[in-house]
C-alpha cells in the first residue's frame, strides 16, 4: 500500500475535512518537512478569497523538522529543525534588485505541496534557496510559526523608514496588528495608537452605531492624525486603504498589509 499523510482539506470556512493524500516525493534539491506547528493566517479565513480555489490545502506559516533531504541537499539534513516559507523571490529580476520583491513574477508562482496542514510538506529547490531557515534550539515550533508574519511587519516598518521617535498609528488589531505594535515598540515609537476596524453592534444599533460600524469596516474608525504620524493598516477590509492613506497628511508615511 502507497505511504500516505493526513491533510485537512479546506472547503469552505465551516468545511475543512481530514483526508489521507499520498506522502509527498522528494527530487533533486528538494527537502521533506515533518510539520511541528503551522499558524492560521487571516487570508485563511477570508472566504471571498479562498472558496473560488477550494478545495485546497491551506497553511503557510510552518515550522517543523527535516524529515529527508533530496540529492544535492548540503544546507540542512534530516533532523534539522527549520522553518520554511511558501512564495519566494527570485532574487534576480528588476524587481528584486530594486527592493519591490512583493511584485516578482516568481513570487506568485512558488509554494510548497501541498500546504501547511499536512503532517509532511514538500520544499522546492528555490524555497529552500531563499525561504527556509533553521530555527534555533531556544525557539519553540509554536514560535516559530511566527516567522513568516513577523517578517512581513518587519519588512513594512522597514519600508516606511520608521524611526526612533516616531508616533504611529496602527488601523486594525488584530494578529498583525498586533504585529505591528510589538516591532513598533522595539524599534523606539515614541507613541503607538492601536485602532480596532469593527465594532460590536448592539442588540437594535441605532442609524449612528450603524453608520459607524460601516466606516469602521472601511478603515475610517480613527480621528484625523496629526502631521507626521506614520500609519500602518493591518485589516483584510479591502476598502480601508484609501481611507488610511488620507489620515497620513504631511510628513507622514503609510503602509497597508
Amino acid at each position: 500500500m502507497e505511504p500516505s499523510v493526513r491533510v485537512a482539506v479546506y472547503h469552505s470556512n465551516s468545511d475543512v475535512r481530514l483526508e489521507q493524500r499520498a506522502r509527498p516525493s522528494v527530487g533533486a534539491g528538494e527537502l521533506l518537512m515533518s510539520i511541528k506547528a503551522s499558524g492560521i493566517c487571516g487570508s485563511d479565513v477570508m472566504e471571498w478569497y479562498r472558496l473560488p480555489r477550494a478545495p485546497l490545502v491551506l497553511g503557510h506559516e510552518v515550522a517543523g523538522v527535516v524529515e529527508e533531504a533530496g540529492p544535492g541537499v548540503t544546507r540542512f539534513a534530516p533532523g534539522d529543525r527549520i522553518v520554511a516559507t511558501h512564495h519566494v523571490p527570485c532574487g534576480r529580476c528588476r524587481y528584486c534588485l530594486t527592493d519591490r520583491h512583493s511584485v516578482c513574477e516568481t513570487l506568485r508562482t512558488t509554494s510548497f505541496d501541498p500546504g501547511g496542514f499536512s503532517e509532511l510538506v514538500r520544499l522546492p529547490a528555490i524555497n529552500i534557496e531563499h525561504g527556509t531557515f533553521l530555527l534555533p534550539d531556544h525557539v519553540t515550533f509554536e514560535e516559530g510559526s511566527f516567522v513568516e508574519p513577523l517578517a512581513c511587519v518587519v519588512r513594512a516598518q522597514r519600508l516606511i523608514r520608521l524611526q526612533h521617535g516616531d508616533d504611529v498609528a496602527v488601523l486594525g488589531s488584530g494578529v498583525s496588528g498586533i504585529l505591528q505594535i510589538q516591532v513598533a515598540r522595539a524599534s523606539g515609537a515614541r507613541r503607538i495608537i492601536a485602532v480596532s476596524t469593527r465594532y460590536r453592534a448592539r442588540s437594535r444599533p441605532s442609524v449612528r452605531s450603524r453608520r459607524r460600524e460601516r466606516a469602521a469596516c472601511h478603515g475610517r474608525s480613527a480621528t484625523r492624525l496629526r502631521r507626521g504620524f506614520t500609519g500602518m493598516t493591518s485589516t483584510s477590509c479591502r476598502t480601508s486603504i484609501r481611507p488610511s492613506a488620507s489620515k497620513c497628511p504631511g510628513g507622514g508615511a503609510c503602509f497597508s498589509g
